[in-house]
């Protein structure tokens, strides 16, 4: 009877341990997140990121490669769940395939499966390269990116687009590829006010006939002269009375 009565109790003890290792097991796992699925495994840096899961809302930092996904883009669709990052634009993401991370309390760290995402990115260009113009000058502007659907803030959905700038103008342009990816570039042109152009001539405007005489402009940018010349001052010998006409451009 001593026999059976001791190896009643220790069968006993024995099943009471596993129990408590089994409850202390599953304790230990709801302490920490647990991703089920993300959704889309493939996307565009402007796309919307669902990551499905458990204890969700333990996640203290979510990363994409070496990338640190701001807090404020999932803070506020942080369930215990779901979680929605708004967009994945970071400022030293490329496109590429990356390792999706997540992290929480006590140096917890998960890699939960490997997340490709396509950046895009555009550009304008402008004629001339010249960003600075004079007051009513005409400026043609035009994505570098072809093979896009084009938005401007003007309006236009064209390519490229030109304008007469009378006053500092901001440009904005958005493009969407054939995938529903998306892109903005901004320009700002500027202007400036219209140079008067005003002729001094040494040593006189009555010279004779094939006295040499020096014709300068007032201070412009650029100086376009009837004669052909492109310099502030010409000079010149005429043989008859001559009309001199200058344009200028400029700051």
């Amino acid at each position: 009877m001593r026999k059976l009565s001791n190896y009643h109790l220790s069968t006993t003890f024995l099943a009471t341990f596993l129990l408590f290792l089994l409850f202390s097991g599953r304790i230990s796992a709801q302490n920490v997140p647990e991703v089920t699925d993300f959704l889309p495994k493939s996307l565009c840096s402007n796309n919307e990121l669902i990551i499905q899961g458990k204890n969700l809302d333990m996640i203290k930092g979510i990363q994409v490669g070496d990338n640190v996904v701001p807090n404020a883009l999932f803070e506020s669709n942080l369930t215990a769940t779901l979680v929605k990052v708004d967009h994945l634009k970071l400022p030293n993401l490329t496109s590429g395939t990356y390792d999706l991370i997540i992290s929480g309390d006590n140096n917890f760290r998960d890699t939960v499966g490997n997340l490709t995402v396509k950046v895009l990115t555009v550009g304008i260009d402008i004629a001339d390269n010249r960003n600075t113009v004079c007051e009513g000058a005409t400026v043609i502007l035009q994505s570098d990116m072809n093979n896009v659907s084009y938005e401007w803030n003007t309006g236009e959905t064209t390519r490229s687009i030109e304008k007469v700038i009378t006053v500092e103008t901001e440009f904005a342009l958005t493009v969407t590829d054939a995938d529903g990816c998306q892109a903005v570039a901004e320009q700002t042109v500027f202007t400036l006010p219209n140079p008067t152009a005003s002729i001094s001539v040494a040593p006189s405007p009555e010279i004779c006939s094939g006295q040499e005489v020096t014709l300068t402009s007032s201070d412009a940018d650029r100086y376009f002269w009837s004669t052909g010349d492109e310099t502030k001052s010409i000079v010149k010998t005429p043989s008859e009375t001559t009309t001199y006409e200058l344009t200028v451009e400029g700051f």
